[in-house]
């Protein structure tokens, strides 16, 4: 439809998502090492793997009158805990997070002052040598080969340097 000096579209599947609810800050890309995702579907981010650690949201307040007028700022929960004021930009990328679970919360304030937010929660797995069930498997190992060494000097000191037989 048209408004003031404005065509504005409205993709009825965007607005009949049951996802809607209370919030009017939308996702409208979502990449993921620089790979298209779906931004209707944030379960794709709930167990990356750790190489896909690059991320980029676009995103928007639906504002009809004063667009240039939105004010943007977000914090990464997990990373930071202040907001970060991005101004009119509508973009975020992030480069090599770290393993971990993270919210992401957008605040968009509008011309008229009223604020509005977002959240996006999402999850970077650790590589498979930075995980427990590693760590306790090459705790065993090493406790394996001490005890082996230990063992071993033990049979070299008897034999050897006492010169008894070992039984």
């Amino acid at each position: 439809f048209v408004t003031g000096n404005k065509v504005v579209l409205i993709d009825p599947a965007i607005v009949s998502d049951g996802n809607a609810g209370n919030t009017i800050i939308r996702l409208h890309e979502m990449q993921v090492n620089n790979e298209p995702v779906d931004p209707n579907d944030s379960s794709l981010l709930m167990q990356l793997p750790w190489q896909k650690n690059r991320l980029f949201f676009r995103f928007g307040l639906l504002e009809f009158e004063d667009q240039e007028k939105v004010l943007y700022a977000y914090r990464l929960g997990g990373l930071n805990s202040n907001w970060i004021s991005i101004g009119s930009r509508n973009e975020i990328q992030f480069d090599a997070l770290s393993p971990g679970s993270y919210t992401l919360q957008i605040k968009a304030t509008a011309g008229n002052g009223s604020e509005y937010f977002y959240q996006l929660l999402f999850r970077i797995d650790p590589p498979w040598w930075q995980t427990w069930w590693f760590r306790i498997l090459a705790i065993s190992i090493i406790a394996l080969i001490v005890y082996y060494l230990f063992r071993l000097s033990f049979f070299v000191y008897k034999f050897f340097i006492r010169g008894q037989t070992v039984v």
